[in-house]
């Protein structure tokens, strides 16, 4: 059984980017065993009897614990041992049924984004929430730094304890596990939430309007697809393939996509993109898209086209962007702008079409 990492680079770097559950638990195993009274409160937390002031607390992850299966993770510490297991969206296989009750232990938590939806299986003795490790996360946090313990956990002076949570914390909020943003509220934040609906709105005429355009209608557009609570859009180009990528996988389209950050860009901006989005069920590139010297790669450079994985590991995007805030720059109407925005995105679609393999 491999123990915790002694560095957080070190528990990122165990597991693909595709293992997102695999790579959470090591992360979270390494702050556990770095930050004593973090362990102590999710022993406490996962029903375990309390860690003694002093008592050495080992974190393993991937073991054999006695019977069958294989929890994410085996706390011990004195006589007494936790197993917890990890979920970030996956379902309870019925051979993990078996397994969890075959388990040799003090007491055996889970630790899933949605607690309740797990709770009905009766598997666990305890359910706890991202969302919770979250909250205590940042009650620790305060309680070394103040209100403003992220900011000064980031300064070079900085304690190696209040750098772990810190850390933690942001890989939390990037994880899709019901902890988007542990910020506290501000003024601006309110002004924007009053602001909300107007915006959405804004975007998704906007959007309409692209698809509205003479120039994309002869693509095919599909209906235009709300998601993540009306904040991004999209919609594919029926008619549009790129006969390159389809031999890589035939479930690929063209798309025209607006959101307000793209995960697979490295840029966090509001941004609208046009492009193909292929499967990547193994969570990596194929390897023409990762060959960063190949002739394929010089030809999507030239024509400023970016390739990229989804937070989620499930889908590619090859596409070109437009920023957002570059169009606003441009001014002139919402039409004048939908306009534009149409011309750029049928260029950028055919300009990826042309290249071959």
């Amino acid at each position: 059984m491999p123990r915790a990492a002694k560095t957080l680079l070190e528990a990122v770097d165990r597991y693909p980017y595709g293992r997102r559950e695999d790579r959470l638990t090591e992360v979270f195993a390494c702050v556990l065993e770095a930050v004593h009274e973090f362990a102590g409160w999710f022993i406490e937390e996962a029903g375990g009897p309390a860690v003694a002031p002093g008592e050495r607390v080992a974190v393993t992850t991937q073991g054999m614990a006695g019977g069958s299966g294989r929890p994410d993770m085996i706390i011990d510490y004195g006589e007494h041992r936790i197993l917890s297991e990890h979920k970030i969206g996956a379902d309870l296989t019925d051979f993990q049924r078996v397994a969890y009750a075959d388990w040799r232990c003090d007491s055996d938590v889970l630790v899933a984004p949605d607690a309740e939806s797990y709770r009905i299986a009766r598997v666990f003795k305890r359910y706890i929430t991202w969302l919770r490790v979250a909250q205590e996360v940042d009650r620790l946090g305060g309680e070394d730094a103040g209100s403003s313990w992220r900011r000064r956990a980031l300064e070079p002076d900085s304690s190696g304890r209040l750098r772990c949570l810190a850390e933690l914390l942001a890989f939390l909020e990037c994880q899709d596990v019901g902890v988007s943003n542990m910020s506290p509220m501000n003024e601006s934040a309110v002004r924007a939430y009053r602001e909300l609906r107007a915006t959405r709105s804004l975007f998704e005429t906007f959007l309409a309007m692209v698809r509205d355009d003479p120039r994309i209608q002869a693509l095919a557009p599909s209906v235009l697809i709300p998601q993540k609570d009306k904040t991004q859009w999209w919609f594919s180009l029926d008619a549009v393939e790129w006969p390159y990528l389809v031999t890589l996988d035939p479930t690929c389209g063209a798309e025209i996509v607006l959101e307000p950050t793209a995960d697979w860009l490295a840029d966090d901006s509001p941004v609208l993109y046009a492009g193909f989005y292929f499967a990547t069920p193994e969570g990596r590139l194929p390897a023409p898209f990762s060959h960063q010297d190949s002739p394929l790669q010089e030809a999507l450079r030239a024509a400023n086209v970016q390739i990229g994985l989804r937070a989620d590991g499930k889908q590619g995007k090859c596409a070109v962007t437009l920023y957002l805030s570059d169009l606003a720059a441009q001014g002139g109407t919402v039409r004048e702008q939908a306009e534009y925005a149409a011309g750029w995105a049928v260029d950028a679609v055919e300009g990826i079409r042309g290249i071959s393999g």
